[in-house]
Parts: C-alpha cells; sequence; structure tokens
C-alpha cells in the first residue's frame, strides 16, 4: 500500500513536470506626462533647424512624437530670430552659422517651462597641405595614408572631432557570389592614427577592428598652439574582379564648441562597445536642470578624397 503511494506522488509529479503553465500579465503603460527634447547642432555648412520630440515610456518601440505646436526662437548676436516653417519635428531658420556668432534658443511648449540654451559658433579649422598617398603592397588590404597640417590657436581651449566616411555607390563585384551588386550606402571608414599627441587625449569609437577608430575626438591639450601635423590611414579591401576601382572618401574635420564635444564625449562614452560592464553614462546637456537635449555649435570643413586604382594594382 505504501509502494503505490509513493509510485502515485512520483506519477503526478512527473506529470507536473511535464506539464508547462502559462499566464499572460497585463501591463497597463499608462500615459505619463511626456517631456520636451530638444536636439539642434548649429553648423557652418547647414541651415539651421530645431528638433523637437516627445520622450516615451523605455519598452514603447513607437517613434518619437514630433512637438507641433511650439514657439521657437533663436537670438543669434542680440537679434531675434522666428523658425521660417516647420517640417515634421523639425522647425527651420533662414539663418547659416558664421564664426564667432552667439546663438540663443528659446523654446516654448504649452504647459511646460520654457527652455533655454545658448552656444558660440567656433572658428573654422584652420587646416593646410592636404596630402593623400595609396599604399598597395599589402597583401591583403590597401591603405589609403592621408595627411594634412592642423594650425591650433593657442588663445582659448579648442575642441576637434574628425571622421572619415565613404559613400559606397554603383556596381560592385561580390566575390562571395560571383556578380555584381548595386550599393548605395554612406558608412564611417575606419581610421588608425598612431599620433599620441591625437589618441591619448580623445574618446574614440571602436567597432572592432584593434588600432583602428570610427571617429577621432580630441582637444588641443597636447597640441596648443601648435602646426601640427596629423596622419592617418584608412582600410580598403583589395578588389578581385578585372574591372577597374575607384573609392570615394570624404574628410570631415570638425571644430566644436564646448558643450558640442562635452555632448559628442558623452554619446561616445555611453555607446562604446569595449564598455560592456561600464555604468551607464550621463548624456551632457546644455538645456539647464531637468532638460533634455542639446544645442551646441560646430564650425566644418569637407575635403573629398578620391582613391582610383590602375590595372596593375588591383
Amino acid at each position: 500500500m505504501k509502494q503505490k503511494g509513493v509510485f502515485f506522488i512520483a506519477i503526478v509529479a512527473a506529470l507536473l513536470l511535464c506539464t508547462g503553465c502559462e499566464k499572460v500579465v497585463e501591463f497597463d503603460i499608462g500615459e505619463t506626462d511626456r517631456d520636451v527634447v530638444v536636439n539642434s547642432l548649429p553648423c557652418t555648412d547647414s541651415m539651421l533647424f530645431v528638433n523637437l520630440t516627445y520622450t516615451r515610456f523605455f519598452l514603447d518601440n513607437r517613434e518619437f512624437l514630433p512637438v507641433t505646436n511650439a514657439d521657437v526662437s533663436v537670438e543669434v548676436n542680440g537679434v531675434m530670430h522666428t523658425f521660417s516653417s516647420r517640417e515634421g519635428a523639425n522647425y527651420l531658420f533662414n539663418y547659416l552659422c558664421t564664426e564667432g556668432d552667439t546663438l540663443t534658443v528659446h523654446v516654448n511648449v504649452e504647459g511646460k517651462n520654457e527652455i533655454v540654451g545658448g552656444t558660440r559658433v567656433p572658428a573654422l579649422p584652420a587646416i593646410d597641405s592636404l596630402s593623400m598617398i595609396l599604399d598597395t603592397t599589402m597583401p591583403f588590404l590597401n591603405s589609403g595614408e592621408v595627411s594634412f597640417l592642423l594650425s591650433d590657436n593657442a588663445t582659448q581651449s579648442n575642441y576637434y572631432y574628425i571622421f572619415i566616411t565613404e559613400r559606397d555607390s554603383g556596381s560592385r563585384w561580390n566575390e562571395w557570389y560571383h556578380k555584381f551588386d548595386t550599393i548605395d550606402t554612406v558608412y564611417n571608414a575606419y581610421i588608425n592614427c598612431m599620433d599620441l599627441s591625437i589618441t591619448s587625449s580623445s574618446v574614440n569609437s571602436s567597432e572592432g577592428i584593434l588600432g583602428y577608430f570610427n571617429t577621432l575626438l580630441f582637444t588641443d591639450s597636447l597640441i596648443n598652439g601648435e602646426e601640427h601635423k596629423i596622419s592617418m590611414s584608412i582600410i580598403i579591401p583589395k578588389d578581385t574582379a578585372e574591372h577597374p576601382l575607384q573609392r570615394d572618401y570624404t574628410l570631415v574635420i570638425e571644430s566644436l564648441s564646448r558643450e558640442a564635444y562635452l555632448y559628442r564625449r558623452a554619446i561616445l562614452q555611453a555607446t562604446s562597445m569595449s564598455q560592456y560592464f561600464a555604468e551607464p553614462a550621463e548624456i551632457y546637456t546644455n538645456l539647464g536642470r531637468g532638460n533634455l537635449g542639446i544645442f551646441a555649435a560646430i564650425a566644418k570643413r569637407v575635403y573629398p578624397i578620391t582613391f582610383i586604382y590602375k590595372e596593375t594594382e588591383k
């Protein structure tokens, strides 16, 4: 009798182990008071716009809602400018930044406190003697060498941001499938910079290639007042197809306001893949306590770079 009881208990336990249970728990996110997020990086190469969106719950995967009823103005050297039109979340202004301009943004949304932030447009980076050399001697990769002189202003602290983009468009031979692919993408090329005066004071983004970075963000702490030569190389894949190859790049060199530097540094620290166990980084804002976003000026120089291979170099 006792054995039958033990056997019955064992059968019940086995059935319980083999039987799955599932319960759907309804979770009401609810509607909370959304905050306004202001994002604007006034730049010397484009017309000014201010992007306004509302925050959302972190489990909500819908698009950020645009703020469509805001009163937005930008004070330029003491003269007030109002936005000329709106496209979605972007409030557009008929104003192009120039070096030395002092800017203050004013954002008013019904039911919210006014959001105010200020910045000053830095001087354009002083660049000279830009040169390019293509190295095809390596067995598996080619290297595009880029160098230039950066003249730093000794009378103030300066902040720089450098990256190289590639526009990969047209038809490109796909060695794996032995066919031509149609490509049209823009992405950051990998940069290798061995200059410790730059890299030791920089915050860099990396995506898995040792010694190479997607961007260089640095201060002039080690090159203050110098005319400093910066050299870097780009990884260029070798091409095995029997057709001419051309690689088109764009070198972007930016002078940043202090606000833009602190903001970009926080973004890089927050998104760096090398910091798996790092604590969350607080994203810098210059819009006052309790507000979200950034209003920070940038002065930019853009240089097209093209490497064209000869038949003997493929």
